[in-house]
């Protein structure tokens, strides 16, 4: 076997038990239902052979579409696989209420440059957030004068009741007067005591 096949082969070996030990797990959004003007970020973990870097992520948003770029570090021998895991979070943007898909690539010096690769795409919605009515000062001054009105209207109600009965209740009493609201008891005395009586 030639020297060039054995160098060929060892790079091989190489190379593979890099990739076996080099995870990159997808990223996770966070959070994941995000609201309008949420701001909202990635999350990534790696470790072993690969290592997210600590720069702030590249992002560009093109109408509904958000690319992310994330710079990372790569090891392709197995020997300097040493990396800790650590999971990164990077934050994207905040957005309105819709519809968005986010592709998420990661950039590393490779043994031959610069390389990019996809490391996830995510599609989340942006909910919209729901408006409490407020009153402005129109709707709050006519607020105020019905309920007032409706005080009114019971108080008087109440008055009415109040005379036309003829109950001896203390609280059925107006300001004016602190007179019980009934009538005057009158007695009818027999013919026969009349009589005694002048």
């Amino acid at each position: 076997m030639s020297f060039r096949a054995i160098l060929v082969m060892a790079l091989a070996v190489f190379a593979y038990s890099a990739d076996v030990y080099a995870f990159t797990n997808p990223p996770i959004l966070i959070p994941a239902h995000p609201q309008a003007g949420q701001n909202i970020s990635v999350s990534v973990t790696a470790g072993a052979c690969d290592a997210m870097g600590g720069a702030p992520a590249q992002v560009t948003v093109q109408g509904n579409n958000i690319s992310v770029l994330l710079q990372s570090l790569h090891s392709v021998d197995s020997e300097f696989c040493t990396y800790p895991t650590i999971t990164g979070t990077y934050p994207i943007g905040a957005f309105t209420a819709g519809s968005y898909t986010t592709q998420i690539d990661r950039t590393y010096i490779g043994a031959n440059g610069p390389v990019t690769e996809n490391i996830g795409t995510i599609a989340f919605a942006v909910g919209a957030i729901a408006m409490t009515p407020s009153l402005n000062p129109t709707g709050l001054c006519l607020l105020v004068a019905a309920i007032l009105g409706v005080a009114w209207l019971a108080r008087r109600r109440s008055r009415r009741n109040c005379h036309a009965s003829m109950t001896s209740d203390p609280t059925c009493r107006t300001h004016e007067t602190l007179r019980p609201c009934r009538t005057p008891l009158r007695v009818h005395l027999p013919h026969s005591e009349r009589g005694i009586q002048k």
